[in-house]
């Protein structure tokens, strides 16, 4: 567009009249995870300026156009990338669109409606997220026939009466959707499932029917979570069909809605979930003209949508009947058809809610507000809330409520030349008027509100509030537009309900309220300059009929140019933002006497920045509390307060480039005018990518500066390594799972100092391994543990001077640990806990190097730490949640999780439940009742080499419900027998401890040699030696039942054989097993 104050070229406003130019400016929409808004590009009339995209209201977020890629930078530097992914894949939606005479969007057959968002990327540009998207056919859009009628109001000489045609125009648009199909994350991923069969209210598309979220561990993918979408269709009532020239375009006889969201477990079994109700009446097809002005249904039987109700007056005969148009107005009995009105949850409540027409003074203008809302919990009680609407305000300056009175808004009078000529000045005149489907102002916005309330009344538990109430007051701002030419508005929807106050009423009887506490909202609408940004409109109010090629023209005027007038506006668009500068807070007694007034005042002291920067507020004793904010954008002020170091400015430089402006970098709070305390974040450029705090500093009063918090080092995901408090110990922290979760925290010991792994993830904790081979039966921690064998090895350097403690937990007994070279023997063999048992060794103040190797080695939990250093661990299952922890002093507590991911039980070491947590509903028409269950468990804390006896731990029938089905009632009775039956078993009322029985044991030799076995009792000391010779299957022993070291060695040979006992292998020439259970039942050792 022109400058506004350089005169248009007629070329200019006749191509604006027949549609091929726009002097409005397009609105965009754009959506994060964290905000959403709206923005336009300034105009501009510079030869080589680009436009600059600017929000409404005006936001310190950076928005970039390059050509097929929007990206949006959030004022932490997180970067959203729209249309085009980083690698290169497009995520647009294309919409076309045709009409009677060809394309419907000036000249253009298709274009971009929608950028879809494609990366999310942090700010160190260490960690992203991926929306991958698949293309879907062409979804078949709506075919719309628009219908407009001419009124030949004025003829020559007055001999014609009223002349009516219409013109009918079928447009139809198709869309090419983007479909989104996984969501990437470090973690794991979210797929999205659609329904194979074709929507039957959508040619093309077809529904989102659930979703399933994945963890990644390790490059597997495994399901944790998986969300149905039931749906079905309403049914449409085929009223008011769109139709012209004798032809009917028929449309689905259906809608698609959703019934019920739930979640489903990996075997199928569906949890109780959330289902929605609608207003059961009739809906309209797509495309109906059953509409009012405002689009909403209204059951009429609408030929077309043509607003005529209202006669332009003329000096011919009598004007058309009113008849010609469509009945547009409100009807409340239809206008909430299909609309939810209820919410059935998961735990049996409900919520259900009741819909009213809006209102404008007396009369009903589009859509539809809430009534009444009531919460049921499903036990008998509930919570109803009704609403009262004062004050109500057309959101546009031109409408009143008063329909008569925008006749001029749905027509467009003009006059037109039939002849004229430079050599024959004479002329013939005609006046004509046009109507259309569609105001010319604006009846609703965006968001598709038609009125605005300046008072909202929330009334509890009935009419009458019995239970007290509370009024909201809003900004009802309208939108600006001239009468001339009202659709060149300017929408003030961004302003328009803010809240300016609220009130709170407690009911002192029926009807009657005591004001208990009220706050008002004070706002200075503050515009910001430097961005030009007009709307033109241009209405022609003389047209000559024989000067066609100057309507379309693109070049200067002619003669012919004086017979075409116009009547034009400019409407500037303010950028700026509504500030919330004041907030006054009134407390009243309970009668309603002795208010005690609070003010807080907010400044704004920083053009450049949008927040508040100084807040002021008055106590009781008439002091002002003030606290002052300084952002990266204010470094200057920085600076004047608190010299900054010069690590500490670049940061502020690099963090400006990279918009992270919204960090608090200094708050300074004042007593009147003492300064009480400031609080310095120092940040710090730690790798060309990340800038984060290094430090954190306070000042007192008068006192010295002093540096509270040391924040060492991060890794490269911005993690936090290592840290301190000023005076305390340094804190470090291993991440592992991707580095997304810490599975340690180890006071008192620098980074270089320690290391720990579970052999759970993808990290090693800052050990070095042979292999990434894993174990995962029988691991004392989390699902994995590791086979140290010969030929394996494990290793770490570490500075000198300190003495370190390796501790790990085993099933077959030390391992070797050498410091330096040297072996250093196990000072230190603690608890004996379901066949693992934990180690200390304590390694020299020499020691730089450390190595541990096993010949036939399951370990777990192996640690790595100064002495003096204390180390707390943990294990996951990620985006479930803790699986294990592991305390200072090496005890471990065990998180359970029910089919669903939700935590079920935690569980001591010796599998004690000291936490179970039971997820029920409410009782429903189909209850199902558990079967018994029952399960036999030995005792297992016997002391003095005695065994424990088995008992059975019973679960009788029908003492557990379920609303899901008999499988889900039976396992909570499953999940009993588990949870309980060893701590019923180990209690001595009901197991007791008795001297070991002996335990059969089978061999069987296929080599052709015998074998010695050694089995040696970890508990008694007492050694048991017997041969095995060559045969499919004998009896060995029996050997008192018990824990074993077993030992098996060829005689008279060597060779390698392949041994299993008891389910453990080894393939070797002298195999020894440490820590088997030989039980009272089946024993089998085999060589082969």
């Amino acid at each position: 567009m022109t400058d506004p104050t350089t005169a248009l070229l007629c070329f200019e406003q006749n191509s604006m009249f027949v549609g091929n130019e726009d002097g409005e400016p397009d609105i965009f929409y754009y959506n994060t995870p964290q905000k959403s808004g709206k923005f336009v590009f300034t105009n501009t009339a510079q030869t080589g300026v680009a436009a600059v995209p600017v929000t409404i209201p005006y936001d310190l977020i950076k928005i970039k156009y390059y050509g097929g890629q929007f990206t949006v930078t959030d004022v932490d530097g997180t970067l959203y990338v729209y249309g085009t992914s980083m690698a290169g894949k497009s995520a647009l939606e294309t919409t076309t669109g045709t009409n009677s005479s060809g394309s419907i969007y000036h000249g253009v057959s298709s274009f971009t409606s929608s950028w879809y968002l494609t990366d999310i990327i942090s700010a160190d540009k260490s960690d992203s997220i991926k929306l991958i998207y698949a293309d879907a056919a062409y979804v078949a859009g709506e075919t719309h026939v628009a219908v407009s009628m001419n009124d030949d109001i004025n003829e020559p000489n007055g001999s014609i009466p009223h002349v009516i045609t219409y013109s009918y125009d079928v447009s139809h648009t198709d869309v090419q959707q983007t479909r989104l199909k996984e969501i990437d994350f470090r973690n794991g991923k979210v797929s999205f499932d659609y329904n194979p069969t074709q929507r039957a209210d959508r040619l093309g598309d077809s529904s989102l029917i659930g979703l399933r979220v994945y963890q990644n561990v390790n490059g597997a993918y495994n399901q944790i979570k998986r969300y149905i979408l039931y749906q079905s269709y309403f049914n449409c009532n085929n009223l008011a069909p769109q139709s012209a020239y004798g032809n009917t375009y028929t449309t689905p006889s259906t809608r698609l809605r959703l019934d019920s969201l739930k979640q489903a477990d990996n075997t199928g079994v569906v949890l109780p979930g959330y289902s929605f109700g609608y207003v059961s009446k009739l809906i309209p097809n797509l495309g109906s003209c059953a509409q009012d002005f405002w689009g909403f249904y209204n059951a009429a039987n609408n030929a077309n949508l043509l607003i005529y109700n209202e006669p332009h007056s003329g000096n011919n005969s009598t004007a058309p009947s009113t008849a010609y148009g469509a009945n547009r107005n409100v009807n409340s009995d239809s206008v909430d058809a299909g609309t939810l009105n209820k919410i059935t949850f998961p735990t049996g409540g409900y919520t259900t809610f009741q819909f009213e027409s809006n209102m404008l003074g007396s009369t009903k203008v589009g859509g539809i507000r809430i009534k009444k809302i009531v919460s049921y919990d499903g036990l008998g009680g509930g919570v109803v809330k009704t609403y009262n609407y004062l004050n109500p305000t057309s959101i546009s300056n031109l409408y009143n409520g008063d329909m008569a009175g925008l006749g001029q808004f749905f027509m467009r009078p003009y006059q037109s030349v039939e002849h004229y000529s430079s050599t024959d000045p004479s002329n013939v005149t005609r006046s004509y008027a046009t109507y259309f489907e569609n105001f010319s102002v604006p009846l609703g916005s965006s968001s598709g509100s038609a009125v605005s309330y300046s008072q909202v009344e929330e009334l509890f538990d009935s009419t009458n509030g019995t239970n007290g109430k509370n009024v909201y007051y809003f900004d009802v701002t309208q939108d600006a537009s001239p009468s001339i030419i009202p659709q060149n508005t300017v929408t003030n929807e961004w302003i328009r309900g803010t809240k300016i106050g609220e009130k709170k009423y407690k009911t002192s009887s029926p009807g009657n309220f005591v004001l208990l506490e009220s706050k008002n909202y004070i706002y200075n609408l503050t515009s910001r300059s430097g961005f030009q940004i007009y709307s033109f409109a241009s209405r022609p109010l003389r047209i000559d009929q024989y000067c066609c090629d100057l309507i379309v023209g693109t070049s200067g005027c002619t003669s012919f140019s004086v017979n075409n007038t116009y009547t034009n506006v400019y409407n500037p668009i303010t950028i700026g933002n509504n500030y919330l500068t004041s907030e006054i807070d009134t407390v009243f007694d309970q009668n309603g006497q002795n208010p005690q007034i609070d003010t807080t005042n907010y400044f704004y002291d920083d053009s450049a920045n949008v927040v508040p920067l100084r807040i002021e507020r008055k106590n009781s004793k008439g002091i002002v509390m003030k606290t002052v904010i300084r952002t990266p954008l204010e470094k200057s002020s920085i600076n004047s307060a608190m010299t900054l170091t010069t690590p500490a400015s670049l940061a502020i430089d690099s963090m400006l480039a990279k918009n992270i402006v919204g960090p608090t970098i200094d708050q300074d709070k004042y007593y009147g005018s003492y300064l009480a305390q400031r609080i310095r974040t120092n940040y710090k450029v730690f790798t060309s990518n990340l800038v984060a705090p290094s430090d954190i500093q306070a000042q007192i009063g008068g006192a010295p500066v002093e540096t509270r918090v040391q924040f060492n080092s991060y890794d490269n995901f911005g993690n936090v390594i290592s840290g301190s408090k000023t005076g305390d110990a340094r804190t470090t922290y291993i991440w592992d799972y991707q580095k997304a979760f810490v599975i340690a925290e180890v006071r008192n010991a620098d980074s270089a100092f320690v290391a720990y792994t579970s052999f759970e993830a993808d990290g090693t904790g800052g050990w070095t391994l042979t292999d990434t081979t894993r174990n995962r039966v029988y691991c004392m921690t989390g699902s994995q543990c590791y086979n140290l064998v010969t030929g394996k090895s494990i290793s770490k350097t570490v500075p000198s001077g300190k003495q370190f403690i390796v501790s790990y937990w085993s099933r077959n007994g030390a391992i070797t640990v050498t410091a330096n070279g040297t072996g250093v023997a196990a000072t230190l063999v603690g608890l004996a806990k379901n066949g693992w048992t934990y180690y200390e060794h304590v390694l020299p103040n020499t020691t730089t190097s450390v190595s541990l190797t096993a010949t036939n080695a399951v370990i777990d939990e192996l640690r790595l730490y100064p002495q003096g250093a204390q180390m707390t661990t943990y294990t996951y299952s990620p985006l479930v949640g803790l699986s294990s922890t592991c305390s200072v002093n090496n005890t471990v507590l065990y998180y359970e999780y029910d089919s669903f991911n939700r935590l079920r039980a935690i569980k001591d070491m010796d599998k004690n439940v000291i936490k179970a947590i039971d997820y029920e509903y409410q009782a429903s028409p189909h209850t199902f009742y558990s079967i018994a269950k029952s399960g036999a468990f030995t005792r297992n804390n016997c002391t003095s080499c005695l065994m424990g006896t088995t008992v059975t731990y019973p679960v009788p029938a029908g003492k557990y419900t379920s609303v899901i089905n008999q499988a889900d009632a039976d396992q909570k009775a499953q999940n009993d027998v588990d949870n309980n039956g060893q701590a019923y078993a180990n209690d001595p009322a009901n197991g007791s401890c008795v001297t070991p029985t002996t335990a059969p044991i089978t061999g069987a030799n296929g080599t052709t040699k015998s074998f010695t076995l050694a089995f040696h009792n970890n508990c008694t000391g007492a050694n048991y030696n017997f041969t095995l010779n060559v045969t499919t299957g004998t009896s060995i022993g029996p050997v008192p039942v018990g824990n074993y070291n077993i030992t098996i060695s060829p005689v008279g040979g060597t060779g390698t054989y392949t041994y299993m006992v008891n389910g453990f292998v080894q393939n070797t020439t002298n195999a020894s097993f440490f820590s088997i259970d030989i039980t009272s039942s089946s024993n089998t050792i085999t060589i082969h």
